[in-house]
């Protein structure tokens, strides 16, 4: 499914990451087990906040409204200002969620 539907965040990178080492651990009844766990333990260890290479594919992301509902769902607040009670929304994402931000390259759909 994530290989049709393609995560828009550097979570696709941790998909990839991850595929790559289920596929290696199938391999594990063939081939020598020790190598592939020091690739699985490599893999792993640059996944998540480990990750420190954040190239994603040209022309990766595409937001549709259930990903941005999604987005605001997880992401999202509603309130009221103090002080002055000006009804705000607000969409907050940590520093290393902002290090790809969205660009010319990114498709926006109604």
């Amino acid at each position: 499914m994530l290989d049709t539907f393609h995560l828009n965040t550097t979570k696709f990178l941790d998909y990839l990451n991850f595929k790559e080492a289920l596929l290696l651990n199938l391999e594990k009844k063939s081939k020598d087990n020790s190598l592939i766990n020091t690739k699985i333990v490599h893999l792993k260890n640059t996944m998540n906040n480990k990750r420190t290479e954040f190239k994603m594919p040209l022309l990766h992301i595409n937001i549709t409204p259930y990903w941005l509902l999604g987005l605001i769902e997880a992401e999202g607040s509603f309130f009221l200002s103090r002080g002055n009670l000006i009804p705000t929304f607000k969409i907050s994402l940590t520093e290393i969620q902002l290090r790809r931000p969205l660009g010319r390259s990114n498709r926006i759909y109604n």
